[in-house]
């Protein structure tokens, strides 16, 4: 009897003990911010929340897009008034969201939090949302540097998949109506 109470305290102590590391955030890891204008994006491969394969800035080939990236969950705070913007305005570009986690430790809970995110965006969106995950989200960190995380980046694309315009200090008015005047110009 108390051998099993001492390896049920053992297994308690064990378990408690991986609760506690695993709700540990990873520690963010900061890249330098970088000026893309000018460059075209990185390949970036994922599985939008539709399951649709895509690859970027491939897919868009052919249209302006409007990528959105976010690095923590608070950056869609920013990304919102962007999107609705967006729509507002009737912008002429593809519109696609990219959360971007390039923690391995989160990429663990990969299909948790898609879930999560499907339970909080309308289905008809469900095709421009695409979640890079630990690896995959590296070339994109690198392309924009991941300073201040909780503002997104906000990329207009050409029909080539080359940056033409760029903002991430947060949203702003005056910049969304010079953001669609770009992409009108396209």
């Amino acid at each position: 009897m108390l051998l099993k109470t001492l390896l049920i305290v053992v297994a308690l102590v064990i378990v408690a003990g991986l609760v506690l590391v695993g709700c540990q955030a990873p520690r963010h890891v900061p890249a330098p911010k970088a000026s893309p204008v000018g460059q075209r994006m990185p390949t970036v491969s994922g599985k939008a929340l539709d399951g649709t394969a895509m690859t970027l800035p491939q897919d868009l080939a052919g249209q302006p897009a409007v990528i959105l990236v976010g690095y923590v969950q608070a950056a869609q705070e920013d990304i919102d008034p962007w999107l609705a913007g967006l729509k507002e305005r009737g912008t002429p570009a593809r519109v696609i969201e990219l959360p971007t986690i390039p923690s391995r430790f989160w990429s663990t809970f990969s299909g948790m939090i898609d879930g999560g995110m499907r339970n909080g965006i309308a289905k008809p969106q469900w095709g421009s949302v695409m979640t890079l995950w630990g690896a995959s989200a590296d070339p994109l960190v690198a392309f924009l540097g991941n300073d201040n995380p909780r503002l997104g980046r906000v990329l207009l694309l050409d029909r080539q998949g080359v940056v033409v315009w760029v903002h991430d200090r947060g949203f702003d008015a005056a910049r969304l109506a010079e953001l669609d005047a770009a992409a009108r110009k396209l």
